[in-house]
């Protein structure tokens, strides 16, 4: 692999002398394309650009930007795997956009001041009240859960995210039966067909004359236990929605918000085809969709500790049952509660995180028993006027408390567990005991989030996806979890290990065929990339994973929601005892994994040479942007968005959905639910712009570049 390094000083000599002449304007244009441009580095062609109209225009270029996209080295934004956003037709406009916010977005979420694009966000108005979202990985689609016009009446609308030239607006909706919630969307293939597969949950009341009584149990919150009013049911819909069909509805010819796309819109097929639904009696707490043998798969986690697996191309269904992981002796407890999962698809195996508080009986809940138990073993007599009812628990505390003999501890600490289970075969089911971690950290934990995982085969279109093959590596999964007293926030990531599809076998010393003193025969070469695959372990190896603890300064004075991501989380902090609905926001924070290369790392990239080069090459190209973009120091992982998002909440926020590939952060304010406001953290080009139209307004911000 090869660098492109910045040869400014030369540059620079260069076009100063044929600017003076006006020679350079005498070159063809294939001189240009084809002879001079392959030897600049993206920090060159922008500098370039700005030296006249002729090179400004010779450097938008399909053919140009392509042939940079065929040599970066730095991750890129994946996009909708169609033929839509194939090699051959991506616009030159597109293809600059992809390298552009690849370039930026780290750059910009580790900065000191990690601000929006051009400090204004967009507003785009839902038509409808929006009631939950999620993106699609990528930022180019996103499922918004609304009400449809009147109460009772839901549905379920995908918004095209990123249009060249309309930019964000809703293009598809399929009404629901009630409220969906927990959705879950990817990009998958069902029955040949690429398409964006939607996975929700909706809930019922369980018995039909509540139904028809039309009782509502949607209204309630997706986030917490309740003591509903009627019994309850729960179903998961999965549907496909059809990206072909996507396409004829992304008409640049009709402009969103006309009569004529209204009516276009309203005469098209819609796109969206029922899978399979699953109903159940107990709360779906988690979901996720899978790829996994080429087939896609639901995932429902239950808090009966279960989870149902079915094969949606064979209908198949598994279940895993998680065993207890610790026992206690009694009368002490072990309370496990099932906190968070994440399918590894390309590996077959489910990362699962649970706590497990061990509970010790107070003096007080000692004494009831032992006074039950006499109580069985006397049998007092019915008749005798003598007998007594033995004291309630409020007495036998007063008693307890007059001995000072209760129980001071304070709240028991939680034991947290990272397990990964092997997923069953279609059809069968299992109980087996995981393989699982314990972090030494004992502490109340509040809430737990998982990256996405999301497999490279779904990233691009197959023929840009043989381009960009040497980029593409499986990032790390980030588990975080939140701490009270102290209030802290813990990041474990598993770490991505490439390993060999076909492993040599170990030579055993004085093996044959070795003569007697001889050296060693050197290790054989590594096979080519190709020939790997990447693996999530759990193994003894201390590189497998690292663990991040980091406390925040001031005291605790708000509650912290963590959106997690491999690379780039968001946290956003709510008022400490604000417990409605719509919480009121009061801070966005910037999260930036600032851990340095392990010594295991370094040994990997020792052993697969290609990743060194690839990890080499990444950072001289990035190294001019993130110099100008001021990367904060590492002590300081976490960092205010700028501008400031909560005086726009002050009401409560409704809905917020995060894709760290993109870099966009979609919210929704209780004060006008019908309208999201869209953020973009990834500064990329409009029609019409370059990056060096971004640097330029930016500048004083940025400072030089």
């Amino acid at each position: 692999m090869t660098t492109r390094l910045s040869n400014r000083p030369l540059a620079q000599r260069f076009f100063r002398r044929f600017r003076r002449q006006e020679l350079y304007t005498q070159l063809p244009n294939d001189i240009w394309v084809d002879e001079i441009f392959p030897h600049l580095s993206i920090r060159d062609i922008v500098r370039v650009r700005q030296v006249s109209r002729l090179l400004y225009e010779l450097t938008h270029t399909p053919m140009l930007w392509k042939n940079i996209l065929r040599t970066v080295h730095f991750p890129l934004p994946p996009l909708p795997p169609t033929e839509r956003y194939s090699f051959d037709t991506l616009s030159s406009f597109e293809t600059e956009r992809l390298i552009v916010r690849g370039l930026t977005l780290d750059a910009n979420w580790q900065s000191s001041r990690p601000g929006m694009d051009r400090h204004e966000y967009v507003s785009v108005d839902a038509y409808h009240e929006v009631l939950s979202m999620k993106m699609v990985p990528g930022g180019h689609h996103m499922l918004a859960s609304v009400r449809d016009f009147a109460e009772n009446r839901y549905a379920l609308v995908l918004f095209m995210m990123n249009h060249r030239v309309h930019g964000e607006y809703p293009i598809a909706k399929t009404p629901t039966e009630s409220k969906a919630y927990r959705i879950q969307a990817k990009y998958m293939m069902y029955e040949g067909e690429m398409g964006v597969m939607v996975a929700y949950v909706r809930r019922e009341p369980a018995r039909k004359e509540d139904r028809m009584a039309n009782v509502n149990v949607s209204e309630f919150s997706d986030d917490h236990y309740i003591d509903f009013p009627v019994p309850v049911r729960y179903e998961v819909i999965v549907e496909h929605i059809n990206l072909k069909s996507v396409s004829t509805l992304e008409d640049p010819v009709r402009a969103p918000g006309t009569r004529e796309y209204e009516e276009y819109i309203s005469t098209s097929e819609p796109p969206f085809r029922h899978v399979t639904s699953l109903r159940t009696t107990t709360s779906v707490d988690f979901l996720e969709l899978a790829e996994m043998g080429g087939d896609p798969y639901i995932f429902l986690g239950k808090r009966d500790h279960e989870v149902v697996q079915k094969n949606l191309a064979t209908k198949l269904v598994s279940r895993i049952t998680m065993p207890a992981l610790f026992t206690v002796a009694q009368p002490a407890r072990a309370i496990t509660h099932f906190r968070a999962m994440r399918v590894l698809g390309n590996q077959r195996q489910l990362l699962v995180v649970r706590t497990t508080t061990i509970v010790h009986p107070t003096p007080a809940d000692l004494y009831l028993a032992s006074l039950r138990e006499s109580e069985d073993e006397d049998h007092p007599d019915e008749e005798d006027p003598m007998g007594q009812d033995p004291p309630d628990e409020e007495e036998v505390q007063d008693i307890l408390i007059e001995e000072d003999a209760t129980d001071q501890a304070g709240p028991a600490k939680q034991r947290m567990t990272l397990e990964i289970f092997d997923l069953p075969d279609d059809g069968k089911d299992i109980a087996d005991f995981p393989h699982f971690y314990e972090p030494s950290i004992r502490n109340t934990f509040t809430s737990f989030s998982i990256s996405e995982y999301i497999p490279p085969s779904t990233y691009y279109h197959p023929s840009l996806l043989r381009k960009l093959d040497q980029n593409i590596e499986m990032p790390h999964i980030s588990i975080f979890a939140v701490m009270e007293n102290p209030w802290e926030l813990l990041q474990i990531q598993l770490k991505a290990r490439r390993m060999p599809l076909h492993p040599q076998p170990d030579l055993a010393p004085g093996g044959e065929g070795e003569a007697e003193g001889a050296a060693p025969a050197p290790p054989p070469p590594p096979p080519p990339a190709e020939q790997t695959y990447f693996q999530y372990t759990m193994g003894f190896d201390p590189g497998d994973f690292t663990e991040t603890l980091f406390r925040f300064a001031a005291p605790q004075n708000q509650k912290l929601h963590v959106f997690a991501g491999a690379r780039r989380s968001l946290l956003m902090g709510t008022k400490m005892d604000d417990r409605t609905i719509h919480p009121v926001p009061v801070t966005f924070l910037s999260y930036a994994d600032f851990e340095p290369p392990s010594a295991e790392d370094l040994a990997a990239d020792e052993r697969w040479p290609y990743d060194r080069a690839q990890h080499e090459a990444a950072a001289a190209e990035r190294a001019w942007i993130a110099a100008a973009y001021k990367q904060r120091s590492l002590e300081y992982p976490v960092q205010p968005l700028n501008p400031p998002l909560a005086h726009v909440f002050e009401e409560g926020l409704v809905a917020a959905a995060w894709d760290e590939w993109s870099g966009r952060l979609c919210l929704v304010s209780a004060k006008d639910p019908r309208t999201l406001q869209v953020l973009d953290y990834a500064w990329g080009p409009r029609e019409g712009e370059s990056i060096a139209d971004i640097l330029l307004v930016n500048k004083g911000n940025r400072g030089a570049w």
